[in-house]
């Protein structure tokens, strides 16, 4: 979704941190992008505002604000928030793989409820039935979802080649990396139920070079951001 800019995205601009906070708890939406197709949590990366990323990702909607995705006029490649995070902020970027990780292990002053003893609960991390889940969804970020009047009999894949942003927002594309792609944010691209790759989603680019060097893994390599140094718990 696009619009003009917004008050969330003005905090995101001058770094007015608590403002952004309070904007979002009274129901600010953090996916809206603006005309160069950027959301709040992009805006305030790009400009060094560390405590406005902070308070967006700190809210209970950073899942959203971290599903958005934007071609770099200077690259000509796919971006994301994520890949911002990891080039400015590595200790944000270690925030956020925690906040992707769940386990399934009781705190000791927490009673089991019912539901919670008909799963395999830990009460410690030396528990045989304790177990980590991670979400990979904003790390492996390959797959997206084209509209339906994108792909024709007689249009490939590669014939959606990534355009800029300023050629997207002409085109009437919702810059989320690809011409005819559908927005990240509610695009069903995994299955929640079953953790499958939906049937019809599609690597945002053909070339195997481009999706391999423009994979988050890879920018932490490139930008020497190793998982050890993340340190994640």
């Amino acid at each position: 979704m696009q619009q003009g800019t917004t008050p969330l995205h003005l905090t995101a601009i001058n770094g007015h941190d608590l403002v952004a906070r309070l904007l979002i708890e009274h129901g600010a939406s953090v996916h809206v992008k603006n005309y160069a197709g950027h959301n709040a949590l992009t805006i305030a990366i790009m400009n060094g505002k560390k405590e406005v990323v902070k308070a967006v990702l700190d809210s209970a909607r950073w899942m959203e604000a971290l599903k958005s995705a934007f071609v770099s006029p200077i690259t000509n490649m796919r971006e994301t928030p994520l890949r911002q995070l990891v080039k400015r902020y590595p200790d944000l970027t270690k925030m956020v793989f925690n906040k992707c990780m769940q386990t399934n292990l009781l705190k000791a002053s927490k009673v089991k409820t019912v539901d919670e003893e008909r799963k395999e609960t830990a009460v410690s991390p030396d528990d045989p039935n304790f177990s980590i889940t991670f979400n990979y969804e904003l790390l492996e970020d390959s797959y997206v979802l084209f509209n339906e009047d994108s792909l024709s009999d007689s249009m490939s894949l590669s014939s959606l080649s990534t355009v800029s942003s300023s050629e997207t927002n002409a085109s009437g594309f919702n810059g989320d990396g690809v011409s005819g792609v559908r927005p990240w944010f509610g695009s069903e691209i995994w299955d929640e139920n079953s953790h499958q790759l939906n049937p019809e989603a599609q690597p945002y680019s053909t070339s195997a070079t481009i999706l391999k060097m423009n994979h988050p893994l890879m920018i932490m390599v490139k930008e020497q951001r190793s998982v050890h140094k993340l340190h994640i718990n």
